[in-house]
């Protein structure tokens, strides 16, 4: 018998008799494996395999666009509506008080400014509201989110609040909306 094949049946016996001593999955499959260097490679073909999906998965998720008749999405803090700035101003104070309390307003202006609570991610943030009245009847939603000083790092909890923020805003004009409609 060639030294090769009675290797390799060695190895199949081996891998046979596996389920006797607990092993991971990945070292059954490098144990069938002729060499060691092929261990090394299907290793790092393995490595380079989850790498891969793990940097790229969330990039492919936020990529889908978000399509709704109401709002065209600038960023994930802005947001221009096809509201006009009365209906708006209305809408985004209810908005913000939904969770926080208003700390400043005014219409005039178009400035909401309040803070949100802590969470397990945050020590709460300062959010200023920006409502601009666009030439078209349209309206711009600009959120500016601001970590308070005990925070060093925001971890990406400002965009998240933003986007609870536009959440109650899209809830607030639903409702709006169906109260005006269902009025004779």
């Amino acid at each position: 018998m060639n030294a090769h094949v009675r290797k390799h049946a060695k190895l199949v016996a081996r891998a046979q008799l596996s389920y006797l001593r607990p092993r991971r999955a990945f070292d059954r499959m490098c144990a069938l494996l002729p060499d060691r260097r092929s261990n090394v490679v299907l290793s790092k073909i393995v490595l380079g395999t989850l790498v891969a999906i793990i940097v790229f998965a969330p990039a492919l998720a936020s990529d889908k666009k978000e399509t709704n008749p109401l709002f065209e999405k600038k960023s994930d803090k802005e947001r221009i509506y096809k509201v006009p700035i009365e209906t708006m101003w209305k809408a985004c104070v209810k908005a913000a008080a939904e969770d926080n309390v208003i700390d400043y307003s005014n219409e005039k202006e178009g400035i909401i400014t309040y803070k949100s609570g802590m969470s397990m991610s945050s020590w709460g943030f300062r959010i200023s509201v920006n409502l601009t009245k666009l030439d078209d009847g349209r309206t711009r939603v600009k959120l500016t989110t601001q970590k308070t000083e005990k925070q060093l790092v925001a971890w990406g909890a400002g965009g998240r609040t933003a986007g609870k923020f536009f959440k109650g805003l899209d809830k607030q004009l639903a409702e709006m909306n169906q109260t005006t409609s269902s009025t004779p």
